[in-house]
């Protein structure tokens, strides 16, 4: 499927956008498709993967992939049946939020590296940027991003990974390895906020105090691979991401293969 050929529809249900995806098929038709299902996770580039848009840099309302909804349009979330917007922190900075297509954090998979479920959503990904072409990607835009990390992060008692990425060919990014880029007090300030701003907004909305967790004995196991974010953080790196990626493809296929 060529992305190029992936376009959206938009429409307004309760002063709400619904974001639906279609393809023009070689005879020049329109086919709706679903995000989750249909746009490949896979690119023709190694270690580089689709990523849809759900939320734009800056924007507070919870836009996301409807998983329960036929085909799976971009709503906006409700909570306690009022449209969700996150509350404005002063951690919150810059950076993309949506998800990784074909993927699928399984309720009945038991995460060996937290020793917790999936919930039951696809992978989830944050993606920084420096080219501020980036700050006004639309939602439901489809990109190419590579891979720094991901953090473990324990929403309500499931496992809900925020993989760390960047768009492919960021010259920021593409030069600087994690290690890196944790040296670098700027980005290390700003990777902590951003995880401070995850668990801020859910105790906010929830009183729900979330948290990063690995298993002992897969810290130890993967000492080397695993890096220190200030005082109090952790971020798995790119070789264990990847890994993280490729089970959640494999989870999807067990559980979605079937409706392709």
């Amino acid at each position: 499927m060529k992305l190029e050929l992936i376009k959206r529809d938009y429409d307004i249900l309760n002063n709400s956008k619904i974001i639906y995806f279609y393809y023009i098929t070689p005879l020049l038709q329109k086919q709706l498709i679903s995000p989750w299902h249909d746009i490949p996770l896979y690119t023709n580039y190694k270690d580089v993967y689709n990523f849809v848009v759900e939320m734009p840099s800056l924007t507070l309302e919870k836009y996301e992939i409807q998983t329960k909804v036929m085909l799976n349009p971009i709503m906006q979330d409700k909570l306690n049946n009022i449209l969700r917007v996150k509350p404005r922190l002063e951690s919150h900075r810059p950076f993309l939020y949506g998800a990784f297509p074909q993927t699928y954090e399984d309720l009945d998979w038991k995460d060996k590296r937290t020793g917790f479920r999936g919930d039951n959503d696809p992978l989830d990904g944050i993606i920084l940027f420096q080219n501020k072409e980036y700050e006004n990607i639309e939602i439901g835009s489809i990109l190419q991003v590579e891979i720094l990390g991901s953090i473990p992060l324990i929403d309500e008692g499931e496992i809900d990974w925020k993989v760390i990425g960047y768009p492919k060919g960021d010259k920021f990014y593409s030069n600087n390895s994690l290690n890196t880029l944790l040296k670098d007090t700027d980005q290390l300030s700003n990777l902590i906020k951003i995880i401070d701003w995850f668990l801020e907004v859910k105790y906010i909305e929830k009183e729900i105090i979330n948290h990063l967790h690995l298993n002992p004995q897969f810290i130890i196991n993967n000492k080397n691979d695993i890096r220190l974010i200030g005082e109090k953080y952790f971020i798995c790196n790119k070789k264990l991401t990847l890994e993280i990626i490729n089970d959640t493809n494999y989870h999807w296929k067990q559980s979605f293969s079937k409706v392709k």
